[in-house]
């Protein structure tokens, strides 16, 4: 049953009703506006259960449109009306006259809007959603990589990623529409991982075991021979992340600072990068538990937040915590991402801060961010039976990611619904 069964028991007389038309701002496209007896919200009367704020639709998708039928005689059928406009207007029709069952199974139309409302209208009652929903186009991603290619970073036209195609591991640089030629950046017989640009695309850094152990590298955009690659640490690092412009001479990485353990330090050093760059002492932000690929980000009010995903026991597979860049050592708050008895994994950070995404299962999944907290609800942005992983997030609509929809593994990229 899709209401309580006391609604059926309430008085068939509904005592006070409001019976001007006055009182209702009417659409007149809308084909039921002359009715001059309309119910307003409160008992007895048919009202929207499903959708009724913040649901995320797809295009063609079947849903399911729930109502209360409440217990109006003369509602026997209802009017189903779809507003792209928030309310506005509501000039498109979903089902005429249907029964008022309390349901109605609907393929979504190719009218994307992010300010839906729903109306519901019989011969008496009337009702609309209490917030708008989304109504979405899924994402059409696209191949950027032919070779195989993993863990991508783009930023301004440039798209950074590792790849074996040619035996080991290298860093290799490209940009998504093609436009420039594949340069291979590292040629090193060792294993060159994990490339990160800073945000203009003109600093590179990754992680080479050329030394015998994981250490951070850096270089710069022009990548002229293998020997301009620069060493940044020598007490082991993997996973570095760029502090954002205008101050750039800064990462974030995970260092090992315990064996089998990686923990949250921050590196400061001088630019430009020359091969005479000295390699300064780490300074450790977080430690304690196991980490996952950090993201430092410059907030709109100007906090320098550092995200990442922590492993402790004691928070569960489903949490992405934050710690203030500038504080010192601290105690990191908390980001539950709420999915239950799902591992979320690699989470990445836009540039400006306002957008999240995570990998949960197979699917990577995209949610808005205000001052180090979800807002809103977590919308899948990925759907192949394939494994998508590894987003990188160029903007607040852009974004980058690795999959191995063509059998084997190479970097996609699409633009957010």
């Amino acid at each position: 049953m899709r209401y309580p069964d006391y609604v059926k028991c309430l008085p068939m007389f509904l005592g006070i009703c409001v019976a001007m038309c006055g009182c209702v701002k009417t659409d007149n496209s809308n084909p039921i506006h002359n009715n001059t007896f309309i119910i307003f919200p409160g008992e007895g009367k048919a009202s929207v259960l499903q959708p009724n704020g913040e649901e995320q639709w797809f295009i063609g998708s079947e849903q399911e449109i729930i109502w209360n039928p409440g217990v109006v005689p003369e509602d026997t059928t209802i009017t189903l009306l779809l507003s792209l406009d928030g309310g506005g207007n509501y000039p498109h029709i979903i089902v005429s006259n249907t029964a008022n069952d309390g349901s109605f199974i609907w393929i979504v139309p190719d009218l994307p809007s992010k300010n839906s409302i729903l109306q519901i209208a019989g011969p008496v009652s009337r009702d609309v959603s209490d917030k708008k929903f989304l109504i979405l186009r899924k994402p059409n991603p696209k191949q950027v990589t032919t070779g195989g290619g993993e863990w991508p970073s783009w930023r301004s036209d440039r798209l950074a990623f590792m790849s074996e195609r040619n035996g080991n591991w290298d860093i290799f640089v490209t940009t998504v529409n093609g436009t420039s030629p594949l340069i291979q950046v590292t040629t090193s017989t060792a294993d060159d991982r994990y490339p990160n640009y800073d945000n203009k695309g003109f600093h590179l850094t990754f992680t080479s075991n050329r030394t015998g152990q994981q250490e951070i590298w850096a270089t710069t955009q022009f990548f002229n021979r293998n020997t301009d690659k620069i060493q940044l640490t020598n007490i082991g690092g993997t996973h570095p992340s760029w502090r954002p412009l205008p101050t750039s001479a800064e990462l974030v990485f995970l260092s090992f600072t315990s064996p089998g353990l990686f923990n949250i330090s921050v590196l400061k050093f001088q630019l430009p990068l020359t091969l005479s760059t000295s390699i300064p002492s780490p300074g450790l932000l977080a430690d304690n538990t196991n980490k996952e690929r950090p993201n430092w980000v410059i907030e709109s009010s100007g906090v320098n937040r550092i995200y990442y995903k922590d492993f402790g026991a004691r928070t569960g597979p489903n949490v992405v915590k934050t710690l203030i860049a500038n504080s010192g050592f601290n105690l990191p708050e908390s980001i539950v991402v709420l999915f239950s008895n799902s591992l979320v994994r690699n989470p990445s950070i836009s540039p400006s801060g306002g957008k999240m995404a995570v990998t949960i299962g197979h699917d990577i999944w995209v949610m808005d961010l205000k001052d180090g907290q979800i807002t809103g609800k977590p919308l899948q942005v990925t759907f192949d039976p394939a494994t998508d992983d590894v987003a990188d997030l160029h903007s607040d609509i852009t974004m980058a990611f690795q999959s191995n929809r063509t059998g084997r593994t190479e970097i996609w990229w699409l633009t957010l619904p």
